[in-house]
């Protein structure tokens, strides 16, 4: 039941993107500046949650609260900003998942270097 109203509404959503492309643009803008605004209370709430010596909970806090002024400033510019928002948001996205993609295969590579070959690497066989 709930996959066919899911359904229901990505159909809708599909037919409301082609007959109205704007339209559309600018209920995927307000559906994004929900997201910022639930994802930074979220984030605010969490680090009260967090113990008191946590690491990293400023930058919790800090971000919680950018997306939330960030969510703010939006939607008081909102149809002039639904052109744009969406494109930087997902080019701004694909930067810092390449980014994060490097780090992690450098440190791959780095764990490689100290633990040495595999045995298979090293012609060995079981």
């Amino acid at each position: 039941m709930l996959l066919g109203l899911a359904g229901l509404a990505t159909l809708a959503a599909g037919i409301l993107f082609v007959a109205r492309p704007v339209v559309g643009l600018v209920a995927l803008t307000i559906v994004f500046l929900a997201y910022l605004v639930l994802v930074g209370a979220f984030r605010i709430v969490m680090v009260f949650q967090l113990p008191r010596d946590s690491p990293g909970k400023f930058w919790a806090f800090a971000s919680g609260v950018v997306a939330v002024v960030l969510a703010y400033l939006a939607i008081g510019q909102l149809p002039n900003m639904s052109v744009w928002l969406i494109g930087t948001y997902i080019g701004v996205s694909l930067i810092f998942a390449g980014v994060a993609r490097i780090s992690l295969a450098r440190g791959f590579r780095k764990t490689i270097d100290v633990l040495g070959p595999t045995p298979a690497a090293r012609g060995a066989h079981a």
